[in-house]
């Protein structure tokens, strides 16, 4: 072999090497962050609930009669205390599913879509939600893991639809020669697009003084748990409402991270 190709074949392998070592290290980084985000979340946790418990104590010790001045105190300690909470059970459910390891496997999403629908529960029954699937065929993903993210883009398709409209959620299959896609939309009050970013972004709320706004973690983990799979989770242009593509691979991909 001629000095030049030795050349090349050693300056290749030590790159080769190199980006295994950083990926190696932006792993261990970010297992260290998830383990640390579990341990504060814990913590936190126990702490919000002793101040509700310690607020609904000092209720019941004051005299009867609170003026609405002080009623109107308790009432935002125990919202900002229940804001908080939901808060940090979606940090505690972002670390785990950053953490669980990866099980891959060759899946029909029918039934993975069905059990995320019916773990929706009483407010999509109170609602009278209704779902229109398509037939989604099958791809390689972790189903406890997708059925986590479909539960997380449903549960924003029913919360963001307002109140005196029936929510509708359709999920079509979109013929991809490289991916599995879905575009699941709603009947809702939309997103605008300098918005479709951010609503990714962890604790992110286009409204926060919405009761309905929820914790601002859904997406988030939505995308993190594709993203783990090598795929992604996107909002896309619809002429109505909110459109979500959710995206994977047509085969198990070397892109997908443990």
């Amino acid at each position: 072999m001629s000095q030049i190709g030795t050349d090349f074949n050693e300056q290749w392998c030590s790159t080769a090497n190199s980006q295994a070592d950083e990926r190696h290290r932006v792993s261990e980084l970010e297992a260290e962050l998830a383990s640390f985000s579990y341990i504060v979340s814990h913590d936190l946790l126990t702490t919000l609930r002793h101040v509700k418990g310690f607020v609904g104590l000092l209720e019941r010790e004051l005299p009867a009669g609170l003026s609405e001045r002080q009623r109107n105190f308790i009432d935002r300690i125990n919202q900002a205390a229940d804001t908080g909470q939901a808060q940090v059970e979606g940090l505690a459910g972002y670390s785990r599913v950053q953490q669980q390891p990866l099980r891959p496997i060759l899946t029909p999403a029918d039934p993975v879509l069905a059990a995320a629908w019916s773990n929706l529960g009483e407010e999509a029954r109170r609602r009278g939600a209704e779902l229109s699937p398509d037939p989604l065929g099958e791809v390689v993903m972790d189903p406890k893991l997708v059925t986590q993210a479909f539960e997380r883009v449903l549960d924003n398709a029913i919360r963001f639809t307002p109140e005196h409209v029936r929510p509708l959620v359709v999920v079509k299959r979109i013929a991809d020669p490289d991916d599995w896609v879905l575009h699941v939309s709603d009947n809702g009050v939309g997103v605008e697009q300098p918005q479709r970013e951010k609503v990714f972004e962890m604790f992110h709320r286009l409204n926060p003084r919405d009761p309905n706004a929820g914790a601002g973690v859904g997406l988030t983990i939505a995308r993190r748990i594709f993203r783990r799979l090598g795929g992604d989770v996107r909002l896309i242009d619809c002429a109505s409402g909110t459109c979500v593509e959710m995206r994977l691979p047509q085969r198990a991909s070397s892109k997908a991270r443990g």
